[in-house]
């Protein structure tokens, strides 16, 4: 077993701030408190992925984002162009031709030509997709229940309003690199 997996994020996440505090108190200007956030954001989204993705292996055989491209499909109306999916979830167009072969290769979703421009290809989800998200949305939103726990709607409010904030301002920072 590896060291991560013997030590509870928790405890990770403690170890962590001990030593950025330790840091800290060696390095002047060292803006602890923000590096703390950063590196807690940047344990927890991982964590987030993992038992995601365990959940739905589990409870369908497929994969997270193979799950949450349904998800998308069916949130525009059962078809759309991959790199609109792209788009909206974030990732390359490889990782989506990789999701896209799955979903095809699982029976839940099919390739067609678009009616109005033929060299332009839709993902379409089956009904065994369909049936697939239906069946395995409750599993999810237990998980998702689980981790909001204890966690009250107004302070998920302001932890989404946060990270868009941190989004806008790492997309800024990102344009105006080096």
């Amino acid at each position: 077993m590896s060291q991560l997996a013997q030590r509870s994020l928790c405890g990770s996440i403690e170890a962590m701030e001990s030593a950025f505090r330790s840091a800290a108190s060696r390095i002047d200007g060292l803006p602890v408190d923000d590096a703390v956030l950063l590196r807690m954001l940047q344990m927890v989204a991982p964590a987030l992925e993992e038992a995601f993705g365990r959940e739905v292996r589990k409870h369908a055989g497929i994969g997270k984002t193979e799950f949450r491209t349904l998800m998308l499909l069916l949130s525009k109306d059962g078809c759309a162009a991959p790199s609109e999916l792209c788009d909206v979830d974030h990732l390359g167009r490889a990782n989506m031709t990789r999701v896209a072969d799955a979903l095809v290769k699982h029976g839940l979703a099919t390739r067609t030509a678009d009616a109005d421009d033929r060299r332009r290809i839709s993902l379409c989800i089956t009904p065994k997709g369909r049936k697939l998200v239906t069946r395995l949305v409750p599993n999810v939103a237990y998980g998702e229940a689980a981790v909001f726990e204890g966690v009250g709607v107004g302070q998920r409010r302001q932890v989404a309003d946060a990270l868009r904030r941190i989004a806008a301002n790492l997309d800024a920072w990102n344009r105006t690199g080096p």
